[in-house]
């Protein structure tokens, strides 16, 4: 939320209001009682938190995607997508061993039926139209991913900083510094200001 090194921080981590609200990007918001960056962060309405590199709040997983798991999120995305790939190319297969009626290489023979060969092509349908949904929203969130913008930047644009692009997504290919380092020696001073 705060760079190291800026004038705004204090030793604590909080941000000096003086200096954030005379900066301009920092905004307090009343709900989480802290100071946020305006670029970076955004408060989400249904888990009522403020999320650093908010991109929006997924129903399905009733969880917000932000800036730490993005990329766990897309590989769910193309995770999902390959599946109902899958899932299609698995029901073209037995609507053909169905309409054939041949025997298969374990020896059980399938008779033609009319209403599972129906069946098989109603189903295969429902996951072409769930294959291209989710083609299409994989494709969305890798335009926004090489971009550097995040849903709601897209969707709702800010009028003050509707140019930038998040830090939190600046580049596919540029690796940003990690928000957690479980590997980072701390001080004993630091331990024993925490405890």
């Amino acid at each position: 939320m705060y760079r190291a090194g800026s004038s705004a921080a204090l030793p604590d981590g909080d941000i000096d209001p003086e200096q954030a609200h005379s900066r301009g990007t920092f905004r307090y918001c009343g709900t989480c009682q802290m100071y946020r960056d305006v670029t970076t962060t955004s408060h989400c309405r249904v888990c009522d938190n403020c999320v650093l590199g908010f991109d929006h709040h997924c129903v399905f997983l009733n969880n917000c995607i932000g800036g730490r798991n993005y990329p766990f999120f897309m590989v769910f995305v193309a995770s999902v997508t390959a599946f109902a790939a899958v899932v299609m190319v698995q029901f073209i297969l037995w609507t053909s061993i169905i309409d054939e009626g041949s025997s298969l290489q374990i020896g059980i023979e399938i008779k033609p039926n009319p209403a599972l060969a129906i069946l098989a092509r109603v189903l295969a349908l429902l996951c072409l139209i769930c294959l291209i949904t989710l083609a299409l929203f994989l494709g969305f969130h890798l335009c926004l991913l090489v971009t550097g913008k995040t849903t709601k930047q897209v969707l709702r644009p800010n009028k003050r900083f509707s140019s930038r692009s998040s830090p939190c997504f600046s580049s596919l290919f540029t690796r940003q510094p990690a928000l957690f380092n479980p590997r980072l020696r701390v001080s004993r001073e630091a331990t024993a200001q925490v405890v």
